[in-house]
């Protein structure tokens, strides 16, 4: 089964598709796909310029047939279909080129992680169109940190992303019990599990009913656990939580996850680089500037 690395940032056009870049130069027998629309001259949303994400020879690529130049590629095999961009194929470059990559479905990058044909498969999107798409158990997270976001709000992201990766993965058989759940469901100390509904804006929990757990599928807010007072709390992955994490010690996460690397990018606002690596290293991880991955590309 591939190493699966997540490249998420605080905000867009951080940085993410330079470390990319970066991981596509120095590894071999490597994939790289997307949830997101990377690879293209321009971002579709912002209208900013956006690098090309470049394969050498061999590279594996995970993306829409509509983004794959049949002339440069050799298609692997359809994996999955997206109902808005098509059918997403696995393909091997013959040779180097550039390409777009899009359209990626959870399901389709859990199928590819199992193939045996490369030893990586880099996953370039953002962060909350991952939250609820998903991550691979046991993936590994490449954090980069841009300055798009105010001083206060940066800060918040940074917590609430460090935090998330010290969240405590969920004892076995609660994982068990919830693995197939969905919404809003409670475990009570007998062993009845309840479902309540679709999120938790929408239940009203009795004072008389005691649930040792409460599994929720989506997003949880820090207002929400402030409610719950000392109710375990297990969610789907890590970054389900938006909120500081660090707060709490009754949130835990059906799915592990592990902090490769932070990349920080703060070329236009060096004031701010004190602020930023204090808060990293509070959190036990150190820093790499992204000027490094961009100066490994030649």
């Amino acid at each position: 089964m591939a190493k699966v690395i997540y490249v998420v940032g605080n905000a867009k056009n951080v940085g993410k598709t330079t470390v990319v870049k970066h991981l596509l130069k120095e590894m071999n027998k490597i994939c790289v796909t997307s949830i997101g629309f990377d690879g293209e001259e321009t971002d579709t949303i912002t209208g900013s310029p956006k690098p090309l994400v470049e394969l050498k020879q061999g590279d594996f690529v995970l993306t829409c047939e509509r983004f794959l130049n049949g002339s440069h590629f050799s298609i692997i095999e359809a994996v999955d279909e997206n109902p808005l961009a098509g059918t997403v194929f696995l393909a091997q470059s013959i040779l180097p080129t550039s390409v777009m990559i899009a359209g990626a479905t959870p399901k389709a990058i859990e199928i590819a992680s199992k193939k045996d044909c490369f030893e990586t498969l880099i996953v370039d999107g953002a962060l909350d169109r991952l939250v609820h798409a998903g991550f691979i158990e046991d993936a590994h997270i490449i954090f980069v940190i841009g300055t798009q976001q105010g001083e206060t709000e940066l800060q918040r992201s940074i917590e609430r992303v460090l935090g998330a990766i010290q969240i405590p993965l969920a004892p076995l058989f609660v994982k068990e019990i919830f693995k197939n759940c969905t919404g809003v469901c409670g475990l009570k100390s007998d062993g009845t599990v309840r479902k309540f509904g679709s999120s938790l804006l929408d239940i009203t929990i009795s004072k008389h009913e005691k649930y040792e757990w409460l599994f929720v599928s989506g997003a949880l807010l820090e207002e929400a656990v402030k409610k719950l007072g000392r109710t375990k709390l297990c969610i789907s992955n890590p970054f389900s939580f938006f909120g500081n994490p660090s707060k709490f010690d009754n949130i835990y996460t059906m799915k592990k996850l592990q902090l490769d690397r932070v990349y920080v990018n703060l070329f236009d606002k060096l004031w701010l680089k004190d602020k930023v690596l204090n808060i990293v290293k509070s959190f036990g991880y150190d820093v790499c500037d992204i000027l490094f991955a961009d100066s490994q590309e030649g």
